[in-house]
């Protein structure tokens, strides 16, 4: 499991919605699948796309998480 103080930050604030809770763990889990892929050493261009693909998901769970979390 991911030590992540974004989420511990995120969550330490009262009443936050179960919504943002949600999206706050979905983020953790695609950070660690973003980290496992980045660690991998390869040059092909199919490798290089799958992680841009990783990448371009964990942004929109993270640009989606800070707008849930805002509008508590």
């Amino acid at each position: 499991k991911v030590n992540s103080r974004f989420r511990e930050e995120a969550l330490k604030s009262a009443k936050v919605p179960m919504k943002a809770e949600l999206l706050v763990a979905d983020l953790e889990a695609a950070l660690v699948r973003l980290e496992d892929a980045l660690k991998l050493n390869s040059e092909l261009d199919v490798y290089k796309a799958g992680c841009i693909q990783y990448f371009e998901f964990t942004f929109e769970l993270a640009w989606k998480s800070i707008k849930s979390l805002n509008m508590k």
